[in-house]
């Protein structure tokens, strides 16, 4: 209850202000002893003068990282298997060098968001529960810069197409994580369909997985 046997009180015009003061209070205030529990156990762990020091985000960057650095690339590169294709190709060339020298930190957690739904690497390899995927692109073998990768988060892995230049596959990709915000359907009426060709990008129906 708000207030005292509120249960009892009808909502009315002339205690209206009451009320959202009452329900503003409740809200602000409704989880302090779980905040006061987790305070406690960090503060066992940091000494709590310290955290003011930073702002929530600079706090979580620090505890939980963000985006994916030079290492965390090279080690999912290391995590990476092919298929239908070899680590040595042209497109998986361009590929890698996408995502070190043209994706910054936000798209690089939007990428992984694209391919796995999950927003941060594991930290070492023992920890990656399955190996990132590259599979070949069904259907794009003829005309590979006018298609789209299909990503499969379930399986952490993209149909990526032979594209022919660095700046056509950044821009497919982009284009597709971009406009792609939903978990993929594996197994649903559109699973596992490709992109077929089209004449502009506005005209291409959402048929990412």
């Amino acid at each position: 209850e708000l207030i005292p046997n509120g249960g009892n009180v009808s909502l009315q015009w002339s205690n209206r202000r009451l009320y959202t003061e009452k329900l503003r209070e409740f809200r602000l205030h409704e989880f302090d002893e779980h905040v006061k529990a987790m305070r406690s156990g960090l503060s066992e762990v940091v000494p709590i003068t310290y955290l003011s020091v930073f702002t929530w985000r600079e706090l979580e960057s620090q505890i939980a990282g963000y985006g994916m650095t030079d290492k965390q690339i090279d080690l999912l590169e290391k995590m990476t298997d092919y298929e239908g294709g070899k680590k040595d190709e042209p497109h998986i060339k361009f590929f890698w060098k996408m995502m070190r020298e043209r994706f910054n930190n936000e798209q690089r957690v939007k990428f992984l968001v694209f391919v796995w739904g999950r927003s941060r690497l594991p930290v070492t390899a023992a920890d990656f529960e399955k190996k990132f995927t590259i599979q070949s692109h069904h259907g794009s073998a003829a005309n590979p810069d006018a298609f789209f990768p299909i990503a499969h988060t379930c399986f952490f892995s993209i149909e990526l197409p032979k594209y022919t230049s660095l700046d056509i596959m950044t821009k497919k990709v982009l284009w597709a994580m971009n406009n792609c915000t939903s978990i993929d359907a594996d197994g649903g009426p559109m699973g596992g369909r490709p992109v077929g060709n089209t004449e502009s990008d506005d005209e291409l129906e959402t048929l990412f997985d």
